[in-house]
């Protein structure tokens, strides 16, 4: 009779674990050495707001300032415990406070994955980063932040995963974005479950027959031009965007970033289809690459997450199935000035590549 009543993520994880954590960093007492200072805040938000321009196309909203967390969505608190804060918190929370934040951030992003939760020993091994984050919750934030009603039911996450698949496979989310559907279809207040049946009815029987793609590897290249740049021995048809696997790709930022099958970063440049059909990409390197963090001899680059700092010179090609991940290119903001200019790279896990 539980195991019937799954856990809904989106309520606890991201409405509910990661918006306490926040409430406490930006609105917690004086005296919990953990709140974060006026000046951070401020820091912190101004990054937000810098990096709205940065978030790409797969994620409808973008990034806000702290002064508007009382209005931020469950999909503003996913973006940012998922993707963002682990680069903008790095060396302004307190390295304790960090780590255990890493903790979540880390189990979450394997139990989102799909590819990773169809091998047990990954549930099992962010199970295990989810108890670890309870118990050093105590210590951390107190004996009250224990007693929050979310907290404790993250320990059943990983039991969840292995009857129904990754997070997003049980979520709210898409029920969420179909409630303004279903209201949409209501005229009057009398007889609303009614109404929408009889709508429901109605645009079944008229949509036309829709033939469904069976090829996931279709390749769909769109909006040619001729500006290049080009490269020596690659001849063909230029065009902005190309559309493969689910993957909406760019010559320009945000959506220009991947990273290769060999776990090389590049910016793509252009997309050069050849007369044979062969498409390919230009681009350069993101090189000198580094681990954002490391968790228990697990490195952030085996999670998707990595720091680079040089920008190729070179322009190279590659073919477009090379492509493993696109990635989300975030500036790091130092404190110190003329600090080298670096990006931490978050590659855009399945799920939201598909939406």
């Amino acid at each position: 009779m539980v195991d019937d009543f799954c856990i809904d993520p989106m309520h606890l994880v991201y409405l509910g674990v990661m918006r306490k954590l926040l409430y406490i960093w930006v609105h917690g007492r004086k005296s919990m050495k953990i709140r974060l200072s006026w000046q951070q805040m401020n820091e912190i938000s101004k990054i937000l707001f810098r990096i709205q321009s940065l978030i790409s196309v797969e994620f409808s909203r973008k990034t806000r300032t702290l002064n508007e967390l009382s209005r931020f969505k469950a999909t503003e608190f996913r973006l940012l415990l998922l993707y963002i804060l682990p680069i903008v918190l790095k060396n302004r929370l307190p390295d304790e406070v960090y780590q255990h934040f890493i903790l979540l951030h880390v189990a979450i992003r394997i139990l989102s994955c799909k590819r990773s939760v169809e091998e047990e020993a990954n549930i099992d091994y962010a199970h295990s980063l989810l108890t670890l984050f309870i118990q050093k919750s105590v210590s951390i934030y107190g004996d009250q932040f224990l007693s929050y009603k979310y907290v404790h039911n993250l320990i059943h996450l990983g039991n969840e995963c292995k009857r129904l698949g990754a997070l997003e496979m049980f979520s709210c989310f898409s029920f969420e974005n179909h409630i303004g559907k279903l209201k949409n279809l209501v005229r009057k207040s009398a007889k609303p479950l009614q109404q929408i049946v009889n709508r429901v009815m109605e645009l079944r029987s008229n949509l036309p027959v829709q033939k469904k793609s069976t090829n996931p590897n279709l390749i769909k290249v769109i909006y040619e031009h001729n500006n290049g740049p080009m490269i020596h021995g690659l001849r063909g048809q230029q065009f902005e965007r190309v559309i493969f696997q689910k993957l909406r790709c760019g010559c320009k930022s945000p959506d220009n970033c991947v990273v290769t099958d060999d776990d090389s970063v590049i910016l793509i440049e252009n997309f050069v289809e050849k007369r044979e059909g062969e498409v390919y990409f230009i681009g350069r390197k993101l090189m000198n690459s580094e681990n954002l963090y490391n968790l228990n001899g697990l490195d952030s680059k085996t999670i998707g997450t990595q720091i680079v700092n040089t920008l190729s010179n070179n322009l190279e090609f590659w073919q477009l199935n090379s492509i493993s991940f696109k990635a989300m290119k975030i500036p790091v903001i130092h404190d110190i000035p003329h600090s080298p200019e670096s990006f931490g790279i978050v590659s855009i896990m399945n799920f939201d590549a598909e939406n």
